[in-house]
């Protein structure tokens, strides 16, 4: 079905949405999978976005894949992944779905109009699976529910509303390992998102390297290899005046959860690497040993 003008609209009601990464990257993924298991590119990937909102902003951390049949959602699959998710994060739910492709159907309204009993306003993001690596913005649209009551009918549509990314540590580590995949596979073809990754990495470099010049040239005055400069210890002090207090104990809890999730990445990579050379000696002793078991294995492996 062709879009329709009347599906999308306009919208000043200044609702904003903050994506997560780990949003995009599960979307991807679904997509990939799916065009595998169907060796074609003319699939389309559904499923439901899970976030909390806040006033007039949202904010999406997750999703899942939903199930479609005939044009039908599963509602009983959807409450049951809704629940198992909010039994871990308690303070989100259900806010939406998405699906791939490149522009607002008719067929996207009529699968939006059976999630209406489960939330009032439910969001909507597209990811436009043709768009070009290279393009300057992320090819991705959330639009907000627009209800409007004319001739005593109700009539919805979709309003697109602006997003930005919003990421945590451990999301920007396995976005840019997965950025500097991506770059090699596609020829050398850089996106915009890696170029902004790039220079953040860059000027965070460059502050760490002046930060190493300051204490190293404190570290010399106090040990009286150099003479102090009152003009510069002066420019020392009014730049850690400029700095944020990191006494505030929501900070600190905040980085420290940062650093444990880094540290649980870390861990979970060194896992998979084990559990990978635990798969390939098992293969190995199983070609040696064809007729062993398990038991057999364990023994021989103590």
């Amino acid at each position: 079905m062709d879009v329709d003008d009347l599906l999308v609209v306009a919208s000043d009601g200044g609702l904003s949405a903050l994506l997560h990464p780990l949003v995009i990257l599960n979307i991807s993924d679904h997509l990939t999978r799916r065009r595998a298991e169907a060796k074609s590119h003319n699939v389309t990937a559904y499923g439901a976005l899970f976030g909390k909102q806040a006033g007039r902003v949202v904010e999406i951390f997750n999703s899942f894949e939903l199930l479609l049949a005939d044009g039908i959602w599963d509602l009983d699959f959807l409450n049951t992944r809704t629940e198992a998710f909010k039994r871990i994060f308690k303070d989100q739910d259900c806010l939406g779905w998405y699906a791939t492709g490149s522009h607002v159907t008719a067929d996207h309204l009529a699968l939006h109009r059976q999630l209406l009993g489960l939330n009032e306003a439910p969001f909507f993001l597209l990811l436009d699976d043709q768009a070009q690596a290279t393009r300057e913005q992320l090819p991705i649209t959330i639009f907000e529910t627009i209800v409007e009551l004319k001739d005593d009918e109700q009539h919805i549509h979709f309003a697109p509303t602006p997003y930005k990314l919003a990421s945590e540590e451990a999301e920007r580590i396995g976005v840019d390992h997965i950025a500097n995949v991506s770059a090699s596979a596609v020829g050398g073809q850089i996106s915009a998102v890696r170029q902004q990754m790039q220079t953040h990495a860059s000027a965070l470099l460059m502050l760490q390297e002046r930060i190493d010049v300051i204490c190293d040239f404190l570290a010399d005055i106090d040990a009286g290899k150099v003479q102090p400069s009152p003009a510069l210890l002066r420019n020392i002090k009014g730049i850690c005046s400029r700095l944020p207090v990191s006494q505030d104990p929501r900070l600190r809890a905040a980085l420290l959860m940062e650093s444990t999730d880094t540290e649980t990445v870390n861990l979970l990579a060194l896992m998979t690497q084990a559990c990978d050379a635990i798969k390939q000696l098992t293969g190995k002793m199983q070609t040696i040993h064809p007729g062993a078991g398990k038991t057999h294995f364990a023994s021989m492996m103590m």
